[in-house]
């Protein structure tokens, strides 16, 4: 099995779901009454997305850097680890902006 692929690759889909979690960070940000910058930073309603995204992000980098794209053969086995690590993955670093928003307002 070629590990040094599916590092790579899932590094790459954590880029992307970062990526697609800076759509509802904007949201949030763009719906805020508040006209004070500082303040609205540390909103719980993105403080939760930005936190994700900068791990997603860490992460994400330091695995595509880690991995390599060489694919040595075709192996569905690398396939199916990649699809089932993607969605842990993908549901851990999408669940921090809930695990957030519940902390901050208990």
């Amino acid at each position: 099995m070629n590990i040094s692929f599916i590092i790579y690759a899932l590094g790459r889909l954590m880029i992307l779901v970062a990526g697609i979690m800076c759509i509802p960070a904007v949201i949030g940000f763009l719906e805020m009454s508040s006209v004070d910058i500082s303040v609205s930073y540390l909103s719980e309603s993105i403080a939760g997305f930005i936190v994700a995204i900068v791990s997603a992000s860490l992460s994400g980098a330091t695995m595509i850097f880690i991995g390599s794209k060489k694919v040595k053969g075709d192996n569905i086995r690398e396939g199916f680890v990649i699809v089932t690590f993607g969605w842990v993955l993908a549901a851990f670093f999408g669940m921090i902006p809930l695990a957030n928003y519940l902390l901050v307002t208990g």
